[in-house]
């Protein structure tokens, strides 16, 4: 396997559609972001990607698969429910499985931002099979 540094790979992901806002960051497979508009810290979506990185194990049979998890981070880091978006998710179930695992895996995250004034933030996680 081929990989490259993660580091070296950080980049702002532009927004897809409407709805779907940076600020967000990609890597390896991984492309973190939030639809609140006023989250200024990518330090810590860089942070979120990094942990769930590191938990992400997609199946070997997951050619071209992709699936968008959606959860809620509170201010000491733990996460609440974890849901995927199907809507947004191709793959098998075992992907999807694998998708859902990594953010579970992941819990508890550092905890928010100090300066960042709500007791929530929402992320949209994309996982793919790269």
């Amino acid at each position: 396997l081929n990989q490259k540094p993660k580091a070296a790979v950080e980049q702002e992901k532009p927004a897809e559609a409407p709805g779907e806002t940076t600020p967000g960051h990609k890597s390896e497979g991984v492309a973190v972001q939030t639809p609140q508009q006023d989250f200024k810290f990518p330090w810590y979506l860089g942070l979120v990607r990094e942990k769930i990185g590191q938990n992400w194990r997609p199946p070997p049979d997951a050619q071209d698969a992709k699936a968008r998890v959606i959860f809620k981070i509170n201010r000491s880091g733990w996460v609440g429910e974890v849901n995927l978006d199907e809507e947004h998710s191709v793959g098998t179930y075992g992907f999807k499985a694998a998708a859902i695992r990594a953010i579970r895996s992941s819990n508890p995250f550092p905890p928010l931002p100090e300066d960042f004034a709500k007791q929530s933030l929402e992320f949209s996680v994309d996982l793919m099979a790269e």
